[in-house]
Parts: C-alpha cells; sequence; structure tokens
C-alpha cells in the first residue's frame, strides 16, 4: 500500500510504477484530482511482479516525485 498526501488541491495527477528496465508495471492514478491534506491510501497488488526495485513517480501540476519501492519475497 501506498500512502501519499498533496499539501496543495492538484488536477491531473498521475502515479506510475516501473520497473528497473524503465517498463511501466502499474499506473493506480491517471488524472486523478487530489484536494489537499487528505491521505490517499493505494492499493498495488504486487503478486505478480518479480522480487526486485521499482520506481514510484508522482507527476502533478506542480512537479513531480520518484520514490524507490522494493519487492521482497
Amino acid at each position: 500500500m501506498l500512502e501519499l498526501e498533496v499539501a496543495e488541491a492538484a488536477r491531473g495527477v498521475t502515479l506510475v510504477v516501473s520497473d528497473v528496465l524503465g517498463r511501466v508495471v502499474a499506473e493506480p492514478l491517471r488524472g486523478a484530482v487530489l484536494p489537499p491534506g487528505v491521505q490517499q491510501r493505494i492499493e498495488l497488488d504486487v503478486r505478480a511482479w518479480a522480487a526486485g526495485q521499482y520506481t514510484v513517480v508522482l507527476r502533478t501540476e506542480a512537479g513531480s516525485i520518484a520514490v524507490p519501492l522494493v519487492v521482497v519475497r
């Protein structure tokens, strides 16, 4: 589960998870609208993913942030 919160209202929010080769394995948010100050919980079903490191990228109108995600078996 991913948890995120934006300080200001955000439109056109995209959340993408990519593997080490840059292939998109999940896109749980696309064009979403997020209200400010509300914690969002996003479920990711990683059962079919290989063990290893992934990159989670959150993009909003204000910018983007990338964080690592590690799947351990």
